[in-house]
């Protein structure tokens, strides 16, 4: 690429840390690469600078690190007038529909209709709440792209700037959101998808042979994306609460519960009647009906339960170290939902109070003498 287009990444977890890296990477980068790192704050960027403005990556048991010095800000860009500037590229990233829209609102003034937005991850109902709330007029929307990981647990070690990754390859599969989901077609996801910067440096980044972590990228349309990612909530919402509930170690103990086998299938039923209510544009993704059938759901989560004998349930540890809990992005979600069209929800609603219950009893019991 003859000029490099600049980005900005808010590397608030490892996968967005490690998508700045490696365009950062890219050979025709200049030495001080044309990446702004986006830190929450003045301390934090304070931090960095002490740093020597470095983000290090150590790959297995590889004895040399690598790092990339780069240029950083807690704050929107700024021209010398004063006037903010545009920011042209960006990636977003993190675990809660609050804490992506609160940072993505932070530099709303800098976004226009011609940028480019990858969100990396996002978690269930974000795009629908920045539509709704960020940018209710459909012309002044940004180009949104949604990213999907293969393997959200390929860092093994996080420090503040510095990760560690497991060898191998970073999967990430993309595709462009829709500005308005009512009216769009899949020719007008193509049209989008060509003479994007921020995609062409994804692309120069996953070509790159010299890379520390080698990128595979994959381009989708929106609806073939979009029921990989409902079929991933639906398997990580009836299973991780649960487990959680249950007090299970690992997730395939619930496979010993016939208490269990019946609430996942309750809660399947309860959540497809609800995205086929909340969401009449599913029934136009070709084969929607063969992928999102409640029987083949069940069929993946017992599956992911019987793969999943030595897995760690992550939210029944997360209330064991006194860790927020992404149940309203599980469960939660579906509630939402509910409320919002004024659907019947009371098997989510009911294992989402049971989540919350669970994480204030561990955290009172943490608290109390009583229990030392």
């Amino acid at each position: 690429m003859a000029n490099i287009p600049r980005v900005y990444s808010l590397v608030n977890n490892p996968i967005a840390s490690l998508l700045a890296y490696e365009i950062a990477q890219i050979p025709s980068q200049p030495k001080v690469p044309q990446v702004v790192l986006l830190l929450n704050d003045q301390k934090k960027l304070s931090r960095f600078l002490e740093n020597d403005s470095k983000l290090t990556i150590q790959r297995g048991n590889d004895p040399d690190y690598h790092h990339t010095q780069f240029m950083a800000s807690h704050l929107p860009p700024v021209y010398s007038s004063g006037q903010v500037a545009s920011m042209a590229n960006a990636i977003f990233s993190g675990p809660h529909t609050k804490g992506v829209v609160q940072s993505i609102r932070k530099y709303r003034a800098c976004f226009e209709d011609f940028s480019n937005i990858l969100l990396v991850d996002p978690p269930a109902g974000a795009i629908e709440h920045l539509y709704r709330k960020v940018w209710q007029n459909v012309d002044s929307r940004p180009n949104l792209f949604v990213g999907v990981t293969g393997d959200r647990s390929v860092a093994t070690r996080i420090d503040e700037f510095r990760i560690d990754v497991k060898p191998g390859t970073l999967s990430l599969s993309v595709s462009p959101v829709p500005k308005d989901f009512k009216h769009y077609t899949f020719d007008d996801e193509l049209k989008r998808r060509q003479d994007v910067d921020l995609l062409s440096l994804l692309d120069a980044a996953s070509g790159n042979e010299n890379a520390i972590v080698p990128l595979d990228i994959r381009y989708y349309s929106y609806g073939e994306l979009l029921l990989i990612r409902l079929e991933r909530l639906i398997v990580e919402s009836c299973t991780e609460p649960l487990a959680a509930i249950y007090g299970c170690k690992y997730i395939g103990e619930l496979l010993f519960s016939n208490q269990a086998d019946d609430m996942i299938r309750k809660m399947i039923k309860e959540q497809m009647r609800i995205l086929w209510l909340t969401h009449p544009f599913l029934a136009n993704i070709q084969n929607s009906g063969i992928a999102l059938d409640c029987e083949r759901l069940y069929s993946v989560i017992k599956k992911e339960l019987k793969a999943g004998v030595d897995r760690k349930s992550m939210m029944r540890l997360k209330i064991d170290q006194l860790e927020a809990t992404n149940v309203n992005e599980l469960t939660g979600y579906f509630v939402r939902l509910a409320a919002y069209r004024k659907i019947d929800c009371k098997w989510n609603e009911a294992v989402t109070n049971m989540v919350k219950g669970k994480v204030a009893l561990t955290r009172h019991r943490a608290l109390s003498h009583k229990y030392l």
